[in-house]
């Protein structure tokens, strides 16, 4: 789906059911590489550790998708979907899958009709309430550690720009934030830990603070 239409068919014996589940875990394992943009739209979508782990254990036992198609190809691309800043977000994350043959037409009504509404005048609040968020993503482009890295180095640098007060401020500042953002992570931390122990009174809790 996506630039690329790919004839295929599916192996004999292969069920509906068993397809969409090999659909589901390579979507989510495509969302790990880097050429996924799932999570740079929408932060929520990304995993920790474990769940990465998790996806990527699955993946390997069930294998990729096109060893049960008849037609093999390893990829596609999707970006004239994902790509598209009109459609929503949840569309344009959704469409980095395999969209199976039974699905294509229902999918490619939805996305014709929204761009048609569109065309007609329709969902101009939801437009600019889109248009605000793509754009705050846009703009945080700077990693909280990666800033706190440079604040330190402003701090000891020797070049003009370094000696103006406003940057040695600015410095500090973002320092003070970068504490109390790591602050707040291990407290958040914390609570949820808490939290579970109180709802298991079986688990032992430890805490301790530094």
């Amino acid at each position: 789906m996506g630039v690329d239409w790919i004839p295929y068919r599916v192996e004999a014996g292969c069920s509906r059911e068993e397809l969409r589940e090999l659909v589901r875990l390579e979507a989510a394992h495509f969302r790990l590489s880097e050429f996924s943009s799932a999570t740079q739209l929408d932060p929520r979508l990304r995993l920790s550790e474990a769940e990465e782990g998790e996806v990527r254990r699955a993946y390997a036992e069930s294998g990729p998708l096109n060893r049960q198609l008849l037609f093999k190809c390893e990829s596609h691309r999707t970006s004239v979907v994902t790509q598209k800043d009109i459609f929503p977000v949840e569309w344009r994350t959704d469409a980095e899958r395999t969209i199976l043959p039974w699905e294509l037409a229902g999918q490619l009504s939805a996305w014709q009709d929204y761009l048609d509404e569109i065309k007609q005048g329709g969902h101009r609040a939801y437009l600019r309430q889109l248009y605000v968020y793509q754009h705050l993503q846009d703009l945080k482009t700077v990693e909280v550690e990666n800033l706190v890295s440079v604040a330190k180095k402003s701090l000891t640098a020797s070049g003009i720009w370094a000696l103006r007060p406003e940057v040695g401020v600015c410095g500090n500042k973002v320092l003070e934030g970068g504490r109390a953002a790591r602050k707040s992570r291990m407290l958040r931390l914390l609570r949820k830990r808490l939290s579970v122990c109180s709802r298991d009174p079986r688990m032992e809790c430890h805490s301790s603070t530094r």
